[in-house]
């Protein structure tokens, strides 16, 4: 997973719908360089949320369309079993490749400051 997530283009499964406001949130959010990644200000802007009253959100007046039932924080009762199923692994990193992930968020912060 670690390897696909630095090395591959992301992609979206044709069998599910998705509309393209939605795909272009998505790889907004996913840069791998984090420079390029939406902020806050470019989330909230983003077309698939452009109905959303974000005053409104802000001061807890809307009322969410769902509400999940937790019984206990710490079950994953609301996540799909199809993904609850599955079997952990972990994932081998190349210490190389987080090396380099490593340099680049040294580099990344010392831009910022």
């Amino acid at each position: 997973m670690f390897e696909r997530i630095i090395s591959k283009k992301l992609a979206f499964p044709s069998k599910i719908p998705i509309s393209n406001a939605m795909k272009d949130l998505i790889i907004g959010c996913l840069q791998k360089n984090p420079a390029d990644r939406l902020n806050f200000t470019n989330v909230r802007k983003a077309e698939v949320f452009k109905d959303i009253d974000w005053e409104r959100v802000r001061k807890l007046e809307d009322v969410p369309p769902f509400k999940p039932t937790v019984t206990d924080p710490l079950k994953a009762e609301n996540f799909d079993t199809d993904f609850t199923k599955q079997e952990a692994r972990l994932s081998i990193v190349d210490e190389k490749k987080m090396s380099k992930l490593n340099n680049f968020q040294d580099d990344f912060n010392d831009f910022n400051n």
